[in-house]
This record gives C-alpha cells, sequence and structure tokens, in this order.
C-alpha cells in the first residue's frame, strides 16, 4: 500500500502550519479570544485509507498529563525541534487502537484502516469559539488566517488519495459541503447518503455526518447507518 512519510508529507505539512502561526503572531494578528496553542502536528500518515475530517483539532488536559499549559506556545518553541517532535509523538499516540482518547475510538468500528486530519489546525475546544477566531462569519470572506490553513488541509487531502472522505463535525460538513459545492467540485452521488467529490480524474465518496463521539454524537442508530453506507460505498461498489 502507498505509504507518504514524514518527510515527503507530514514534515512539509507542519512546517507550512507553523510558518502560519509565526506568521500571524509576528504581525499582531492573532485572534485574540483563544489562546496561543500549538497548531496539529501529524504524525506519518498513509494514504489510499478513510479519511476521517474534523473541524479542528481539541485537546485533552487528561491525555497531556500536564494540563493546558502543554498546548500553549512559549517564545522559541515553534522553531525548537525537540518541542515539535514532542507534540508528533503525542499525536501518533492517541491514534494507537489502545488510546483512551475517545475522539478516536469510533473511527475502529468501520472495520477498515483509516486516517484522520482536520480543516483548520487551531487548537479550542469550543467550536463556536473557533470558527468566531477563524473569522468563518455567514456572507463574509474568510480571514487570511483561515484560508492559510485550508490550503493547507487541501494539498494534505488531495495528497492522501483518500478512498473515500466522513467529515465527523456538524460544523465542518456544513462548511466543506458549501465551499465545495461553490467550487463545482462536489456532486450528488447515485446512492443516498453520500456525495462525490472530483479530485483531479478520480471522484471520492464524500459523507457529512457529526461527531461520533462525545456530547454532541448522533445516535447509536444513526452511526449505525453510517457505517453501513461507508462500508457499501468502499467495498460492496468496487
Amino acid at each position: 500500500m502507498p505509504y507518504l512519510d514524514f518527510e515527503e508529507a507530514t514534515e512539509s505539512t507542519n512546517t507550512v502550519l507553523r510558518r502560519i502561526w509565526v506568521d500571524t503572531i509576528d504581525a499582531g494578528l492573532w485572534p485574540p479570544d483563544i489562546p496561543r496553542r500549538w497548531p496539529m502536528q501529524y504524525p506519518s500518515l498513509h494514504s489510499d485509507r478513510l479519511l476521517f475530517v474534523g473541524f479542528n483539532p481539541s485537546f485533552s488536559v487528561r491525555a497531556l498529563r500536564t494540563g493546558d499549559d502543554a498546548t500553549l506556545i512559549a517564545v522559541g518553541d515553534l522553531d525548537d525541534g525537540d518541542q515539535v517532535q514532542q507534540r508528533i509523538v503525542a499525536e501518533a499516540h492517541w491514534r494507537r487502537p489502545d488510546s483512551l482518547y475517545p475522539y478516536f475510538v469510533p473511527f475502529a468500528e468501520f472495520g477498515l484502516p483509516w486516517e484522520h486530519i482536520d480543516v483548520f489546525a487551531v487548537r479550542e475546544r469550543d467550536q463556536d469559539k473557533a470558527r468566531k477566531a477563524l473569522g468563518l462569519h455567514e456572507d463574509h470572506p474568510w480571514s487570511p488566517f483561515a484560508e492559510r490553513q485550508f490550503e493547507v488541509f487541501e494539498s494534505l487531502l488531495a495528497s492522501l488519495r483518500p478512498t473515500g472522505v466522513v467529515v465527523v463535525s456538524a460544523l465542518g460538513s456544513t462548511l466543506l459541503s458549501e465551499r465545495w459545492s461553490q467550487s463545482g467540485r462536489l456532486r450528488p452521488a447515485e446512492h443516498a447518503g453520500r456525495a462525490l467529490l472530483r479530485d483531479g480524474a478520480r471522484e471520492i465518496p464524500v459523507f457529512f455526518a457529526s461527531m461520533l463521539s462525545g456530547q454532541r454524537a448522533m445516535d447509536r442508530f444513526s452511526r449505525a447507518r453510517l457505517i453501513h453506507e461507508v462500508r457499501n460505498a468502499l467495498i460492496q461498489d468496487r
């Protein structure tokens, strides 16, 4: 199976995200309503897998063990290779099958190899606060801070060549369905419950859903239907 190693894919993505953070902070444009936390720093990612997409990364005080301070940026942190590696190792740990971090646990129920990325790299538990900080207002252009993160997301998604995409965020589903529809890349599929995203010469099945865990999670019957639809699209339709 094709594999995108750290040097070829993830390092470039992580470097660009850190550069966006540095540029935004240096320009005095950091959103005032959210703390300066580390951007998502991805571990090595596999291509040609089912891809789950979230709106933005949260953080777990329990998982970090050292509290919220572990996510905050101090002067010089973003250029510190040891600090970067610590974030990558932590992210890889949370994604392991034996991880207790509940966000990733339901993905195994799909019975398919998977990866996960986020539309935006800013860490914030409150999605409404994150949306406002990113300048994602209806009928207004996005902020440069948001646009640059979205460009990184689009590039990473294309590089991963996913077999299918499941957006596991109601806010992310609304945003991506509107954005991709406006660009002419998204069209309804013949089967209910999915759409098709044009990616060059191929089309990727896309399922717009809400969270699979937590207080805002879809009910277990809806989740079972989603799993059935995704498996039909990626296995039976081959």
